[in-house]
């Protein structure tokens, strides 16, 4: 059976490595800092103070950036605090959190985060912004110095950009959404794939709220020209790929999955 993908990009939740995110943490700190701090878990005197916070939900993820992060302190007369609720009864908010950090004046912020999350920035006493790193989905209404995860504006652009090379600026894309319509990042996906798309006049797409059977496959495939699907989730792309497996035409069919 010959292999129908063309291109599959596999995009997903960032995976990151420990040296990499504690290192660019203290680094943000330490550059973004405006006052030592005198709090210390240790009883030791620090220069810096950072924080790591959520939900429980999200505690086993958290403890892990935790131990990291906690490595790499000594290098940067640091020490960190993980506050996480240490059950589902003893959850709070995430802006309540964040205020308790503020009432620490802590020098840096870590934080999951999700796409619905709506969070007021963390200050200190004197009014200034404690920088905030947040992980988990991108939220370009945070004022965030970093951000480490999944962002649904890139992947809208990533799929628009892989889309018009593999067309060659030129066809029409049948983008498949069975999964990720409830999504509210859907949506900032779909907007950031449709802007990319708008400086091209040769390229037209439609969206299918179901994956095609066979027989909607073969009608595309007669009636367009040039047509591409895209599955935004890897879960589209598997049911796809499997439909496609048993045509006698799978070679015509084009595919950029998730």
């Amino acid at each position: 059976m010959k292999k129908f993908f063309t291109k599959t990009k596999k995009i997903a939740i960032a995976v990151f490595s420990s040296v990499y995110l504690i290192a660019f943490v203290f680094f943000l700190v330490y550059n973004f800092s405006y006052k030592k701090n005198p709090h210390n878990n240790n009883s030791t005197f620090r220069n810096y103070h950072v924080m790591i916070l959520g939900k429980y939900e999200n505690e086993l993820f958290l403890q892990q950036v935790y131990e990291g992060v906690l490595k790499y302190s000594d290098d940067y007369n640091s020490i960190c605090e993980l506050y996480v609720p240490h059950s589902k009864a003893e959850d709070a908010s995430l802006n309540s959190m964040l205020e308790y950090a503020s009432l620490l004046n802590v020098d840096g912020v870590i934080t999951y985060i999700s796409s619905e999350e709506q969070i007021t920035p963390p200050v200190r006493s004197d009014g200034t912004i404690i920088p905030l790193i947040t992980i988990g989905e991108y939220n370009p209404n945070i004022p965030q110095v970093s951000f480490i995860g999944n962002s649904y504006w890139e992947l809208g652009k990533t799929f628009a950009d892989e889309s018009i090379t593999f067309l060659q600026n030129e066809g029409t894309i049948f983008v498949i959404n069975n999964s990720t319509s409830s999504l509210s990042s859907f949506s900032s996906l779909m907007n950031s794939f449709q802007s990319s798309l708008n400086s091209n006049e040769n390229i037209s797409y439609n969206v299918l709220s179901e994956i095609p059977s066979e027989e909607e496959i073969i009608s595309i495939l007669d009636t367009y020209q040039k047509p591409l699907f895209v599955c935004l989730t890897e879960e589209d792309s598997l049911n796809f790929g499997q439909i496609v497996s048993y045509l006698d035409r799978k070679d015509e069919v084009k595919l950029i999955g998730f």
